[in-house]
């Protein structure tokens, strides 16, 4: 009976959050439509193999191949979430052509969102910049 009423418990407070929120999904802070298209494009990667930056993704479907080419020319504008997922399926910020002042802005706005903001937990509005960078190297 325990799983049971696990279950009601959570089907109650899932009913309580779609009444006050109008559906039951989490909130991320980009579009659907990018979720879909990441999850194609991953399931891609997983049916075929890595991407092909470099030649315009020529073995993908067209629309694949045309969100992978935007993600690309938008990269150093994403989410550090969408950049950590797209590196998962191999688009990384070198992958994508991005040159070395965005990857600096890049690694800044990585760092202060992941250690000093703790992911929106702590230290609100701080900025973070890298200058004269010689060498950077971490592993989180």
């Amino acid at each position: 009976m325990h799983a049971e009423g696990a279950f009601t418990a959570g089907l109650a407070h899932a009913r309580t959050y779609a009444a006050q929120h109008g559906h039951l999904a989490t909130h991320i802070p980009w579009s659907v439509k990018w979720q879909r298209s990441y999850y194609r494009a991953r399931g891609h990667v997983r049916r075929h193999g890595p991407l092909n930056a470099s030649d315009g993704f020529p073995d993908t479907h067209v629309l694949t191949g045309e969100w992978l080419y935007l993600q690309c020319t938008d990269y150093s504008s994403l989410h550090p979430e969408q950049r950590r997922l797209l590196a998962d399926i191999g688009l990384t910020a070198q992958a994508a052509g991005v040159d070395e002042d965005d990857l600096r802005q890049i690694a800044a706005e990585a760092l202060g969102e992941v250690y000093f903001r703790d992911n929106g937990q702590r230290a609100h509005g701080l900025e973070v910049e890298l200058t004269d960078l010689l060498d950077l190297e971490f592993e989180l």
